[in-house]
């Protein structure tokens, strides 16, 4: 009673009164200040180096400029700057664009210099954690296991690439056609669910539906919280963009399904002498998480799963569907493709090996050549820096800017390819056809600094040789049993769109694909 008291008696009215009409106030108050400060820092960030869009102070016309045309402005900061550094405004702050010839010396840093995880944070998520993106436990599992171990699922991978050919392209008994990219993210999520989660879970319809929710919702989350003021950015994070919301609940519906596996096996395992743990990422992980000093928990493992789908499904989506629009575009490669596979299938019996990819040297720089021209990003080795350090040149890069490789622009300089902005199917196998080196050095998963789509150093994409495999399993799968044109062979390729320094496709873009009446091989 005394407690109520205290705020019913008649002295306390006005106190009352009082806390509750400012409470309010304190909050705009705290939000304001945050924010103010974190625009500040934001705006402290910039170096002594040009910002190309940045015209006085005009910071929201500076943002709008580099989601809208940043594929000009980064050709432009290419031209004027190839050997230096500049800096663009973006709708997280100042980027700051570091020319390749520095490469070197930023992957030689000494560890928590600069850090890539962080970068991907900074560039996916903004300055309010409503997700936790990357892990290093799960990029040491992709590069230590799944580099090596996934040559020995090759026959469980065809079938499963069988079968989801089979289950979500049309009949095509004639020229039908097909809205490809949705039908392609099944695909890549069938084909890289039976290496990730093993048969127990790929095709179970809902995490189909998670996995590929949590990484379409990953970007309209970004994306729609980018659209608000810093001041107003923890607030729409939590309640004004429905996609975070769904992130959310793809986590939980993740624990949900992998748990009790993981929990299940863990039982196996203690309980049966002879039991055969299943060779698929999941198991790699747990194995590993076992030798680590702090293990992670069975459901943090399970948000590591979704990490993994939202590195992979995006990516390989797009590259192969800009793989098949590049292929359809330009028909006079079709029947030299198929004819290599051809050649390969005689000559390994069929059987499905390392050797027989390997040895599809005019598939592989097609889809090098396609990603050169058509990479997922115009930008690569996002990393932001926790430590100052100067660069060679004396610049100094102080903690909390964000750093950035041009790759999509040097890709596109002559300097570096003969007619670089010309699509050569066949450009990468003539080059490797020159010496041992050559062979080695223009292949699809070799990163170079005139190829840096994968990044550099160590980070550099751990899973870029599974990645390789698969689209060229499935582009090989494609053209062995379908004929494949564009709905508009006059009108050429379809454009690609940007948005920032992000490449994409229109989703709703159909192909043209009918059955072929002999199927000559089984790759």
């Amino acid at each position: 009673m005394l407690f109520l008291d205290a705020f019913t008696s008649r002295g306390s009215v006005g106190i009352v009164l009082f806390i509750l009409t400012s409470l309010p106030l304190s909050v705009i108050v705290y939000f304001w200040a945050d924010n103010y400060w974190r625009v500040y820092k934001l705006k402290h960030q910039r170096l002594g180096v040009p910002v190309i869009n940045l015209k006085g102070d005009d910071y929201d016309a500076a943002a709008k400029e580099y989601v809208t045309d940043a594929e000009s402005l980064l050709r432009r900061g290419h031209k004027e700057f190839k050997h230096d550094v500049y800096q663009i405004w973006g709708s997280f702050g100042f980027t700051t664009i570091v020319s390749p010839d520095f490469l070197e010396e930023l992957s030689s840093l000494p560890p928590g210099t600069i850090d890539f995880y962080k970068g991907a944070m900074k560039r996916m998520v903004g300055d309010y954690e409503w997700v936790t993106l990357g892990d290093a436990l799960g990029n040491h599992t992709v590069l230590k296991d799944l580099t090596q171990k996934f040559w020995a699922l090759l026959p469980e991978l065809e079938d499963e690439i069988s079968y989801a050919l089979r289950t979500e392209l049309p009949a095509c008994k004639d020229w039908t056609a097909v809205t490809i990219q949705p039908k392609i993210l099944r695909i890549v999520s069938l084909l890289t669910g039976r290496v990730f989660v093993g048969p127990e879970l790929n095709r179970n319809e809902e995490w189909i539906a998670t996995s590929c929710g949590f990484m379409k919702d990953i970007y309209a989350s970004g994306s729609a919280i980018f659209q608000y003021s810093h001041l107003m950015r923890p607030f729409a994070a939590r309640f004004l963009v429905p996609a975070v919301k769904r992130v959310w609940a793809h986590e939980a519906t993740a624990r949900r399904l992998l748990v009790p596996i993981m929990e299940q096996r863990k039982k196996n395992e203690e309980s049966d002498p002879n039991y055969q743990k299943p060779n698929d990422w999941m198991q790699w992980l747990m194995d590993n998480n076992e030798k680590e000093e702090k293990p992670h928990t069975l459901a943090e493992l399970a948000h590591v799963h979704l990490l993994l789908c939202f590195a992979a499904l995006h990516t390989s989506t797009m590259a192969v569907t800009h793989l098949l629009f590049d292929i359809a575009a330009r028909p006079e490669y079709i029947e030299p493709l198929r004819e290599e596979q051809y050649a390969v299938a005689r000559d390994s019996g069929g059987t499905h090996s390392k050797s027989t990819y390997l040895k599809m040297v005019k598939m592989d720089s097609f889809v090098k050549e396609s990603q050169r021209l058509n990479p997922p990003s115009m930008l690569t080795y996002a990393r932001l820096v926790l430590k100052e350090f100067t660069l060679s040149n004396g610049l100094k890069l102080t903690p909390g800017t964000y750093l950035v490789i041009p790759a999509g622009p040097v890709s596109l300089d002559d300097e570096n390819w003969e007619s670089a902005n010309e699509f050569r199917g066949f450009r990468f196998s003539d080059m490797r056809s020159r010496s041992k080196e050559d062979a080695h050095k223009f292949q699809y998963a070799t990163i170079t600094p005139s190829a840096l789509h994968f990044g550099h150093g160590r980070l550099g994409c751990p899973g870029r040789f599974f990645a390789g495999y698969e689209f060229k399993a499935i582009i090989a799968r494609f053209l062995d049993n379908f004929d494949i044109k564009l709905v508009d062979e006059k009108s050429g390729r379809p454009a690609n769109r940007t948005v920032g320094a992000a490449i994409l496709l229109d989703p709703s873009l159909q192909l043209m694909l009918r059955k072929r009446k002999a199927v000559v091989t089984g790759i």
